[in-house]
Parts: C-alpha cells; structure tokens; sequence
C-alpha cells in the first residue's frame, strides 16, 4: 500500500524500483475490470528522476483517488 501525495506521486518507490522501472521507462495505464494496470511497453514517463511512480491527473479522476489516499501496488 502506498499512499499519493498531492501531486500524484505514489510514496512507496520499493515497486517500481522491484520492478526495474526508471525515469527512462516507458509506461502506459490502462483500465482493466475496475483495476489500473501499468505495464512497460506504454509511451508515458511515469517515475519520477526520484524514482516515484506518478499518477497523472486524468487516470486518478477516472479512478477516484484524491490526495493521502492509500492505494494498493501488486508487481505481476
């Protein structure tokens, strides 16, 4: 669980980094059954050079996620 702060960075770098995510990954989210999955082979920068997984705005309105609110990271 990770909660995001109020700029759409997610707190826990411990997934993205698992997962060999860098600034230079290149990401895509989709919508799935109700679930947000990201997966490498997308066209986005989503981590940050700090090494945070950042939620862009248009995809944490679509989900509902408001600022301090926790969401659950599961690697696949």
């Amino acid at each position: 669980m990770a909660a995001m702060d109020s700029r759409g960075r997610l707190t826990d770098r411990s997934i993205p980094r698992r997962l060999g995510w860098t600034p230079d990954s290149e990401l895509d989210i989709v919508e799935h059954e109700g679930l947000m999955l990201i997966r490498q082979s997308g066209l986005e920068r989503l981590i940050n050079r700090n090494g945070y997984l950042y939620l862009p705005s248009r995809i944490r309105r679509a989900a509902g996620i408001t600022s301090g609110e926790r969401v659950l990271l599961a690697p696949t």
